[in-house]
């Protein structure tokens, strides 16, 4: 069996702007303060061994937010969440032809439960594996060797999509076979033509 894997954010979930990119074009906010969250707090987040809610509080005021933490993260959320509708589309057709669908993603706990509503990924997908269940995130090789233990399946057997080269690199680690997804339409035949039967 055939286990495929897709990345969230920048793969099903699209955007032209991320968060950190949108809030500083709307505010005026210095982008190098807002990444500054992302590499010193959101990581203990995104194992599940912090709250979002207690890490972002203190940015409320460094990024000038004119709202409380609560209203601040759902301004994140709700700038990153444009669905790829071709591309779940396109996996539905994959798991009619006989293939597992699944997604990989570096999510905090708040964020995962939002996305899994967005996606629907309890009935679009046979399974997630996020990084705040993991302990670890896809920067990491353990993830994907955790992520195989899981599946029960050989690293041969599974494909792993995401638009980040470095977690395409760290899958590849444990024989995962991985590509750098750039575009639906770069995608979309050379997927069709290995994983999709024709009706």
């Amino acid at each position: 069996m055939t286990n495929l894997i897709f990345d969230l954010d920048g793969v099903i979930i699209t955007y032209e702007q991320n968060f950190a990119e949108a809030y500083s074009a709307e505010f005026g906010m210095d982008i190098a303060k807002i990444y500054e969250f992302f590499a010193n707090d959101y990581h203990d987040c995104a194992i599940g061994q912090a709250s979002l809610r207690d890490k972002i509080e203190k940015y409320v005021s460094i990024w000038g937010w004119p709202g409380d933490a609560e209203s601040l993260i759902q301004y994140w959320f709700d700038s990153q969440s444009k669905v790829d509708t071709r591309l779940l589309d396109l996996i539905q057709s994959a798991r009619k032809s006989g293939h597992k669908c699944y997604v990989a993603s570096d999510q905090d706990a708040t964020r995962s439960a939002y996305v899994r509503k967005l996606v629907n990924i309890g009935s679009a997908f046979d399974g997630s594996f996020f990084s705040c269940d993991m302990g670890t995130t896809k920067a990491e090789a353990a993830f994907f060797e955790r992520l195989l233990g899981e599946l029960g399946s050989a690293p041969g057997d599974v494909y792993f999509w995401d638009d980040n080269p470095k977690n395409v690199v760290e899958a590849k680690q444990v024989g995962i076979r991985a590509d750098v997804y750039n575009s639906f339409e770069d995608f979309r035949l050379a997927f069709s033509n290995q994983f999709v039967l024709e009706e």
